[in-house]
């Protein structure tokens, strides 16, 4: 058995699939070919858009903040501002509050889906369409798979969220004359066939104007805000909260938030512990999402801002901040929005559009928040002795909670199958003593209920080696030797099994003979030499008689 210095490189490997979504939305078309870009930081007018459109919009860039297209529900336009090859007559509609959303088929960088809602529970519904960005010279074009139908009548809402494998997209919907939500699920095998269809909150009927409305998802993927717009007498006029199960697609638990007159716009924020929501009439409406009951959260209802006609869409953006259209020619901006009360800095008229005006919408964009990445394992090793730890992965599903953890269980393999059991762990923070130095590939399992994240660290192991040598000694004899010289040079001390302390031991009988040699970083390595001695013999005496007394013929013979 061998002990060693311990040398550790570490290279972490997630396997994780975490689409890069920083960039995605760098770029927004909107309004009256109005524009903002976020790529520099703060953002900056564009005024290169092409579309033109009341309300609904949708854009998308690659994760560098390239932009690849965008559209008002019913004409695409590519990156050169240039309508896509067969991107007309898509059946969305620019009266529809979220007329598009846009997502990328997950595991191909090539092909991406618009999914579409008409305006005013119209006959065309909800549908999608898909775009192949490999065609038409690397600009795009939509396929054959064009306003393919999945539910009609439906009202002005739909939303892209991220399924809680970190992979999958659930696209939500709300359907007219009914509480149902539907939702389908986006995978790398395409568009799901059915929906989950669930029943939450209020019935939604009634006068045209009910259809109207924002519906969004929280970053963490377990809530959605929906905004109920009714604005005359008889209109459903309601904010209401629900909750989300990004494993199943199931919406549950709604409730109303407060009754307000024609509210058009809803948002989270960031941390999902604050919600707003603005009416067409110029009031923005904050609520604390952690105040506790359900009543303690509708009674938490804050008005931030009066400000007259209007106040359109709320977008959260790249930056972190909402963004707020009120048909004119600037973006007003909520710059604190996890904060409560007038500390989240709420500024009109905040961002100029260069004399473009915004209309009544924003681009709608997926709720698309990654976990963020994993960070790897850590230990200290104390020779062979190696202490792990497990890394430290708060839960996102509970946003009022900054205490806990997202792991359920884990399991290692230490990648030494040498030591038998004990080459693997379930332990959150196990200790394993390695066989030998060389190269280990160290995986940790980690079970995050809906997903598991896999990270793995080559650990290069190396460290002193002991040859040992001796010298034989004659029969009887203590004039043997016996040397353990460490591999790599240093400082060592030497105890033998007879006490001695020396690299070399002289004077010794034939026998085994054990030494513990210690390095000057405290680590140790036994060795075990024998010194061979000269064989004892036994002898066989044979003897023949003489004939007579006095005789001279008897023999004596000794064989070895």
């Amino acid at each position: 058995m061998r002990s060693h210095w311990l040398v550790f490189t570490l290279f972490m490997l997630s396997t994780t699939l975490q689409a890069q979504v920083g960039g995605r939305f760098y770029n927004w078309y909107f309004g009256n070919k109005a524009g903002v870009n976020f790529s520099g930081g703060p953002p900056v007018a564009v005024t290169n858009g092409q579309l033109v459109t009341t309300e609904g919009c949708a854009a998308i860039s690659d994760p560098a903040g390239n932009l690849l297209f965008y559209t008002d529900g019913v004409t695409v336009w590519n990156k050169n501002h240039l309508v896509m090859t067969n991107g007309t007559g898509l059946t969305g509609h620019a009266s529809s509050t979220q007329s598009a959303v846009i997502v990328q088929k997950p595991l191909n960088s090539n092909i991406y889906y618009i999914f579409t809602a008409d305006a005013d529970a119209s006959a065309n519904g909800i549908r999608y369409s898909e775009v192949n960005l490999s065609l038409s010279g690397g600009l795009g074009a939509i396929t054959i798979n064009k306003n393919v139908p999945l539910v009609a009548p439906s009202c002005e809402k739909v939303v892209a969220v991220r399924h809680c494998n970190n992979r999958d997209i659930w696209i939500v919907t709300h359907d007219w004359n009914t509480n149902g939500f539907r939702t389908w699920l986006v995978s790398p095998a395409g568009i799901s066939g059915t929906p989950v269809v669930s029943n939450s909150g209020s019935v939604i009927s009634g006068i045209n104007q009910s259809k109207y409305g924002q519906l969004k998802t929280n970053n963490n993927g377990n809530k959605i805000l929906a905004a109920h717009y009714g604005y005359t007498t008889g209109g459903i006029n309601k904010v209401e909260l629900h909750d989300f199960n990004n494993s199943t697609g199931v919406v549950s638990g709604g409730f109303l938030l407060s009754n307000e007159t024609g509210v058009y716009g809803c948002e989270f924020s960031p941390n999902g512990r604050v919600a707003y929501a603005a009416t067409n009439g110029g009031n923005l409406i904050q609520y604390n999402l952690c105040a506790g009951t359900n009543a303690a959260i509708s009674a938490s209802r804050t008005l931030i801002a009066s400000l007259g006609p209007f106040i359109g869409s709320l977008q959260i953006g790249p930056d972190n901040k909402i963004y707020v259209s009120r048909n004119s020619t600037s973006l007003s901006v909520i710059n604190n929005p996890n904060t409560l009360g007038a500390g989240c800095g709420f500024v009109n008229a905040a961002i100029p559009l260069s004399g473009r005006n915004s209309g009544l919408g924003l681009p709608n964009m997926a709720a698309l928040y990654n976990r963020p990445p994993i960070p790897p394992y850590t230990f200290n090793a104390n020779c062979l002795t190696v202490n792990f730890t497990s890394p430290t992965v708060s839960p996102l599903n509970n946003s009022c909670s900054s205490t806990g953890s997202a792991i359920n269980s884990v399991s290692w393999n230490f990648g030494d199958p040498i030591s038998g059991l004990s080459n693997t762990s379930t332990q959150l923070n196990p200790t394993h003593v390695f066989s030998s130095i060389g190269a280990y590939q160290v995986q940790l399992i980690l079970d995050l209920g809906c997903y598991k994240d896999t990270l793995l660290q080559t650990v290069n192991v190396t460290g002193f080696n002991l040859t040992m040598s001796s010298t034989a000694t004659p029969c009887g004899a203590s004039t043997g030797t016996a040397t353990a010289t460490p591999a790599l040079p240093g400082t060592y001390t030497y105890l033998w099994s007879n006490g001695a302390t020396g690299q070399t031991i002289t004077g010794l009988a034939a026998g085994v003979y054990n030494v513990t040699v210690t390095a000057s970083n405290g680590c140790t390595a036994i060795g075990s030499v024998n010194v061979p001695g000269g064989t004892n013999l036994n002898v066989i005496t044979n003897t023949t008689n003489i004939s007579c007394f006095g005789g001279s013929n008897g023999a004596a013979t000794a064989t070895p």
